[in-house]
């Protein structure tokens, strides 16, 4: 038996939440054809509401953070609250379409020490990926950071809808 198994057999046995997944915001810069978010402003927790958020999250025995949205690089705190996350001792992930990632924000996020970035690719056909998010270029702004983030050592995952659009 492997240490997370272990681990994931002992929280469930004590009851701890050992992770969470955290929508900072419902604010997106794509317009995907399958979401079902409302993209509007609907009122996100405060970068201080989100600190103490976090704060019980810690204390309740949460080791895994999993930031998503919407897009949380929108958030002008996003990095801020990936700080805090870091400072309580979180492993933190981040789920993003990575359009807003640039080497500056590369970097940023290996100083941060977030173990993955997820980021979502629906082909590897520019007029199929942007057809897709509704933004044009969005693929070769993707793929860009993609490369940015591998060339800081970040760990890079794809996640993919398959659906009739780019089937």
């Amino acid at each position: 038996m492997g240490l997370i198994e272990q681990l994931n057999r002992k929280a469930l046995r004590l009851g701890i939440p050992l992770s969470v997944h955290l929508d900072v915001t419902y604010r997106c810069n794509e317009r995907c054809e399958h979401c079902y978010l409302e993209h509007d402003d609907l009122g996100e927790m405060t970068t201080t509401e989100i600190r103490n958020l976090l704060g019980q999250l810690a204390e309740s025995g949460v080791f895994f953070l999993t930031l998503s949205g919407g897009e949380p690089l929108v958030r002008r705190d996003c990095f801020e609250i990936i700080e805090i996350a870091r400072s309580l001792g979180f492993n933190v992930k981040l789920k993003t379409n990575a359009i807003l990632i640039k080497e500056q924000e590369a970097r940023r996020l290996r100083s941060l020490g977030v173990e993955q970035v997820q980021i979502s690719v629906y082909s590897d056909q520019p007029e199929v990926h942007d057809r897709i998010t509704k933004v044009e270029g969005s693929l070769r702004r993707t793929m860009k950071a993609i490369g940015l983030l591998r060339s800081q050592g970040i760990r890079v995952v794809i996640a993919n809808v398959l659906m009739k659009s780019n089937f």
